[in-house]
Order: structure tokens, then C-alpha cells, then sequence
């Protein structure tokens, strides 16, 4: 196997970064990264550079991460995160587990019979949670059966692998008409004919053949009888079982292997209650468990408009623009803290100069116009001089009072209407006082 060695080292979401590479396939990648922050370890998944720019497949991979986050079950490999690397594509970040695939574990030879029922009872658990929810996984095979121990040292099993899962909810098909999915030897004749038209049933297809497998120690062989054409290399015909096989479990296994999907377990349960006649008394309890599962209601199913992830979750955004440093935000913060506070004492003085003062109450009065045109000034006709009489002349008219200076104002005082001359006093009509020598009366001595 090549081990692309640029991986190691990178850091993947800022948080994850890569130790080494663990494993391969036709279309993926999976390295142990250790969470920068927890010093935790986890497996992440990622797509081989060639299909990380294809959206079909990106999709089908983030749904992956969207299925596995619905499972809770402890026999599914759990999924904690979900991005995109800049140049790396979508990754999916899972539990790191250690141990080895079932395939590793095969390599040694056969399991005997309890062991068997005991890994088949622990797939049944995972497939009655996964189909519960309307998912098929549509993949059963033993490399993507990961098998780890319990805290006290028992086996645990762990299906892997939903990237080829389909959701029987309203729109949730993602695969084309007429395509044939899965692995040779694990499909059944319906999901070699059109991977679109299956049900739980292929998932109970493919735990048979492992079963199968895990006593025979020999991966089902060959072309099944009246296969269609084109599909005899995907399917497979049973390898003759050992003779010391109980005929009931041979039985049980014949079943699950049925051609006609009628004539097969409608349920896990359904198979889980006739194996659980062969499981070793820690296992008892699961097939209890798998049949709560599916006197369960049915959850909701999932389409494809609930799960379908945004272009963001498949294809790189663009980097962001470097945020300021905190002491450059903290500085730019100061100085608008400042000029908002300069702006408020500004129009406070504005407005305290605009109110009238006090002290001067007539000082913010409007001044009065200006008359448009003075009034006309009347100067009256001179009437005739009378008689001049010898008496004393009378004394002339004593000018106004001049008028009281105004106090002191500094502010502009209202402009005064222009006075009219005053008129000469009227001159009477009592003659003159006589004057000594004045013959002819005219009030001027006569000269003799």
C-alpha cells in the first residue's frame, strides 16, 4: 500500500493534526490525527485527490458524516465533525478505535460457532438502529466491520463505512438508475440487478454471507445459478459449511441467503431471535435488545432535502481576510470612543449659546421694523403781522426737557421713530406794548 507521506504533519480544521496514515481505499484515506487542544486521538476520513473535486461523490461523502451523526447505537462507528480542507477536500472526523477489521481477523482462519453468532448478533444491533430510521447500508462486508475490545476485555464489533447508504424517505435516493453498488460476494441478486430497488432485506443478504465467512473461513465463490448477465461476478454461491454446523444454523444461514428476497428475514430481529438459540450467554441479552429496537415506532425517515449538504460543506470556501490584531481593534475602538464624545460637547455648546440668556429677558425679542417712509413734516402758512401795541414782548417758548439717557445696554437697542419738528409758538392777538417815541406804532422809537 502507498502511504501519501505529504499528509503527515498537516493540521486539518485549524485543531486536527496528522500522525500517520492507517488505511486506503478506492476512494479514501483514513489518518490518526490528534486533536490539537485535547490531546485526544481520532480517525479522519478523507477523499483521494482525483474524486475530492467531484461534487457527486463529495456529497455522497459528507452524507456519510449526516447518517452516521443520526446512529447512537455503540455497535456504529461514531462521527464528531465535518468540513472542508483547503487542497484537501471534505473530511469526516470518527471516534479512533483500536483493533482491526474482521478481514484482518479472517486472515487467521474460521471463528467457531459462538464467536460467529456473537459478531453476527452485534451487526443485527447496529442494522435494527440503522434501518429504524429508514437506512440501508447497502455495504455489509467484513473489511467494514471493525472489531475493538469493551473496558472489561470483551468483543466489541462496529459497523463502518455508510458512504454508499441509502435512505428510503421521500427524495432520499442519490444513486442512478441501473448501477450496481457494493462489494463482489456481499450483494444480493436485487442489488446486483439495480442497487436503487433494495430494502432491509439485502442488509440481511450480506450478514449472511459473513456469517457465512466467519465459520467457513471462505468468502462466498463464483456466479449464483440464473444470475442475470453482467452479475455473476458480483454474487456468489455458498462454499459447503463445515459438517459439525448445527443443521438449524445451517438452516438459519440458507435462509438469509435466499435468491427471492420474499422468502428471507423481513427483520433483524426475525434473524436475531433464531440466532440467539447458538449465542454464548454474554450475548443472550442483545437479541432482547434488537427486539425492543423494532417493536420501537418507526422514527421519521430522512429525504434528501433534510440531508443534503450545502456547497459550502463541498467545496473549499475562500480564506478569509486576516483579522486586525486585538491591540489594533483596541486602538481604533479608543479613538471612535473619543470623536463620538468630542461631537457630543460640540453640539452641547451650540445649544447652550442658541438658548436666550437670562439676565436679559427682551435681549432674544425680534427689533421692530423700520418705518417704510417718514411721516410728512406740516409747516403751516404765516399769518399777517398785527398791530404793533407799546408792551412788553412776551417771553419765548422753553425748549423740551431734553429726554432721559436709556440705561447702558450692551445689546442693540431698538432704533427710534424720527421726531417731528416742533411748531412755533402762535402769536397773539392782544396788541403790542406801546414804546415811548413810537409815533406810528410799528414798536420802534421815532427819531425826531
Amino acid at each position: 500500500m502507498h502511504v501519501d507521506t505529504t499528509l503527515i504533519g498537516r493540521v486539518i480544521g485549524g485543531k486536527y493534526q496528522i500522525e500517520r496514515v492507517v488505511g486506503q481505499g478506492g476512494c479514501g484515506v483514513v489518518v490518526r490525527a490528534v486533536h490539537r487542544g485535547l490531546g485526544q486521538p481520532f480517525a479522519i476520513k478523507l477523499l483521494r485527490p482525483g474524486l475530492a473535486t467531484r461534487d457527486d461523490v463529495a456529497r455522497r461523502f459528507v452524507r456519510e458524516a449526516q447518517a452516521l451523526a443520526t446512529l447512537t447505537s455503540e455497535h456504529t462507528v461514531r462521527a464528531f465533525d465535518v468540513g472542508v480542507e483547503p487542497g484537501l477536500g471534505p473530511y469526516i472526523v470518527m471516534e479512533w478505535l483500536d483493533g482491526m477489521t474482521l478481514a484482518q481477523a479472517l486472515a487467521t482462519g474460521p471463528v467457531g460457532v459462538p464467536t460467529a453468532i456473537d459478531y453476527a448478533l452485534q451487526i443485527c444491533a447496529a442494522l435494527a438502529e440503522a434501518h429504524r430510521v429508514g437506512l440501508i447500508h447497502r455495504d455489509i462486508k467484513p473489511s467494514n466491520l471493525f472489531l475493538t475490545r469493551r473496558t472489561d476485555g470483551r468483543p466489541l464489533l462496529k459497523v463502518m463505512d455508510f458512504g454508499i447508504a441509502k435512505w428510503t424517505g421521500a427524495g432520499g435516493a442519490m444513486t442512478a438508475p441501473a448501477v450496481v453498488l457494493g462489494s463482489p460476494g456481499y450483494l444480493a441478486p436485487e442489488q446486483a440487478r439495480d442497487a436503487r430497488s433494495v430494502d432491509a432485506r439485502a442488509d440481511i443478504w450480506a450478514v449472511g454471507a459473513v456469517l457465512h465467512e466467519l465459520i467457513s473461513g471462505q468468502p462466498l465463490r463464483g456466479g449464483a445459478a440464473g444470475a442475470d448477465p453482467g452479475a455473476h461476478r458480483l454474487l456468489g454461491t455458498a462454499m459447503p459449511l463445515p459438517a459439525w454446523v448445527p443443521p438449524s444454523l445451517r438452516a438459519t444461514i440458507d435462509r438469509c441467503l435466499a435468491p427471492d428476497r420474499a422468502a428471507r428475514y423481513p427483520h433483524v430481529a426475525d434473524l436475531a431471535a433464531d440466532l440467539a438459540i447458538f449465542a454464548p450467554p454474554a450475548a443472550t441479552d442483545l437479541a432482547h435488545e434488537i427486539a425492543r429496537i423494532a417493536r420501537a415506532p418507526r422514527a421519521a425517515s430522512r429525504g434528501r432535502a433534510d440531508l443534503a449538504p450545502t456547497l459550502d460543506l463541498v467545496r473549499p470556501r475562500p480564506a478569509a481576510p486576516p483579522r486586525p490584531a486585538p491591540r489594533a481593534r483596541s486602538r481604533r475602538a479608543r479613538v471612535v470612543i473619543v470623536g463620538a464624545a468630542a461631537l457630543v460637547a460640540l453640539l452641547t455648546t451650540i445649544a447652550i449659546l442658541a438658548r436666550p440668556s437670562p439676565s436679559h429677558p427682551h435681549a432674544a425679542r425680534a427689533l421692530p421694523p423700520p418705518p417704510t417712509s417718514p411721516p410728512p413734516l406740516v409747516t403751516p402758512l404765516p399769518r399777517p403781522a398785527p398791530p404793533i401795541i407799546d408792551r412788553a414782548p412776551a417771553a419765548p417758548p422753553m425748549p423740551p426737557a431734553p429726554a432721559p439717557a436709556p440705561p447702558p445696554n450692551p445689546r442693540p437697542r431698538p432704533r427710534p421713530a424720527p421726531r417731528v419738528p416742533a411748531l412755533p409758538a402762535p402769536l397773539s392777538d392782544a396788541p403790542p406794548a406801546r414804546v415811548p417815541g413810537d409815533v406810528d406804532g410799528d414798536g420802534i422809537p421815532d427819531v425826531r
